[in-house]
């Protein structure tokens, strides 16, 4: 559990960053504004104590809800890429 000194700081570490990453966007440096977003995702991941796997299984289920109900063949077939399980024939 963090101290709560220490979840003011990285709360405000968030805010900090949030605001880099507005001005990287806004300059055009949006690989680099992503860049910070991983890492205010890491921080905010840590305040609210959300496992690596916990993430995993939200974004799965993000990913359920969001697919189309068929996908079209082009996304089942990539060359050199081994298909998805659930794409698999």
């Amino acid at each position: 559990m963090l101290e709560p000194n220490q979840e003011q700081r990285l709360r405000a570490v968030v805010a900090i960053l949030g605001k880099c990453r507005a001005a990287l966007i806004n300059s055009g440096n949006l690989e680099a504004a992503q860049l910070v977003s991983l890492s205010m995702i890491e921080i905010r991941m840590k305040l609210n104590r959300i496992s690596d796997e916990e993430l995993k299984v939200g974004c799965d289920a993000m990913q359920r809800d969001d697919a189309p109900t068929k996908r079209p063949e082009v996304l089942k077939s990539v060359p050199g890429q081994r298909p998805h399980p659930r794409n698999a024939p």
